[in-house]
């Protein structure tokens, strides 16, 4: 029989699930992810479920390929644009290079622009075939992102891996720093709950500073940051000053697939200092109370980073991270005349990026 199109109809999650978990972990690393997480990613995402974003691919009756399309703001300069952004490009493995993905692509490329959006964002394998295929549909923008690895909790990491690598050597991993900073005092460190208005406002102050960063509403916020599965769960951390706040991080709680074994960690999806208070110690106090929250239930923590992030950069590597270059890249296709006027005026402005986490699979 031949393929055939169509979007989204209510039944269809299981055989999602299955392709999704067939394309993506038929190596020996991958992401897994439960049908619990894709009904929140999807069908729980503000301000709608948009069924006729997914895109698929059928075979006698048997879901082949996919490619799911979502929308959010992101900012560029002083200006905010409405992105789709592209989840989920998947093809059986026994039907590849039959342009299946290439179809679903352009298909899901005419939605976007057909919603009203200025521009198509999503991450890509660096080293891997797909994002020639993106470049033939027209993602021109790209720019990399380095992965920071740290093992926070050492005997947590060892009895997850222990399956694997009984004699696995934690010393090659383990990156210890002996310098001794100076105590925070008079800060106060706060899990936030509730409406958290003035750490969403901050946030959107502190993503003005760099290219690509989400643009958070209250909604928005709270579906991503906040409302999420408890196997993904994300956690707000707050630092103030009295009653000023000062600085913020957020965490979410992901999964590893090593072979047939999960190793579970969390990624650092916002962190931002007051600039007067950057001299201090507050950042290294801030990342500490985040990979202490993090170390009680994962063995690592991990944030993706962009090469111009320079104060990010030095501070994960004064904390005991280390480094793998170009391990995620992010592409762009550019649709409204405004967007590339402003995107070519930021070409040669020495700013970092922000990494769309949501197109990072969290």
């Amino acid at each position: 029989m031949p393929i055939k199109y169509r979007t989204f109809q209510d039944g269809d999650e299981p055989g999602i699930d299955k392709l999704f978990h067939s394309a993506f972990c038929k190596t020996r690393f991958c992401q897994p992810r439960t049908l619990e997480f894709w009904d929140w990613k999807y069908k729980k995402r503000p301000p709608r479920f948009i069924p006729e974003g997914i895109m698929l691919a059928e075979k006698n009756g048997i879901i082949v390929g996919s490619v799911i399309v979502t929308f959010h703001k992101m900012r560029f300069g002083d200006h905010e644009f409405l992105f789709g952004g592209i989840d989920d490009v998947a093809t059986c493995p026994i039907l590849e290079k039959q342009g299946i993905a290439r179809n679903l692509m352009e298909r899901a490329i005419e939605f976007t622009k057909n919603y009203g959006a200025e521009g198509s964002v999503l991450m890509a394998d660096p080293r891997g075939h797909a994002r020639r295929l993106y470049k033939k549909l027209g993602y021109i923008y790209k720019t990399y992102y380095s992965l920071f690895l740290k093992i926070i909790n050492p005997l947590k990491f060892r009895n997850e891996i222990l399956p694997l690598f009984p004699f696995f050597p934690l010393f090659y991993l383990l990156k210890l720093k002996a310098k001794r900073r100076k105590k925070v005092k008079n800060f106060q460190f706060e899990i936030q709950k509730g409406e958290q208005l003035e750490f969403i406002k901050k946030i959107n102050e502190h993503n003005k500073n760099f290219i690509g960063g989400n643009v958070y509403d209250k909604n928005y916020w709270h579906w991503f940051k906040v409302n999420r599965p408890k196997r993904d769960k994300g956690i707000n951390l707050t630092i103030k000053r009295g009653q000023n706040l000062i600085g913020g991080g957020t965490i979410l709680k992901s999964y590893t697939l090593i072979l047939k074994y999960y190793l579970s960690s969390y990624v650092l999806a916002d962190f931002f200092i007051e600039s007067e208070f950057r001299i201090d110690d507050i950042g290294h106090s801030l990342l500490n109370k985040l990979e202490a929250i993090a170390a009680m239930e994962s063995p690592v923590m991990m944030a993706f980073v962009h090469d111009k992030h320079f104060q990010l950069t030095r501070l994960l590597k004064e904390k005991g991270y280390f480094s793998i270059k170009k391990a995620d890249l992010e592409m762009i296709l550019p649709i409204s005349k405004d967007f590339i006027q402003i995107y070519d005026s930021l070409k040669n402005v020495k700013k970092a990026w922000l990494p769309p986490l949501e197109q990072a699979g969290f």
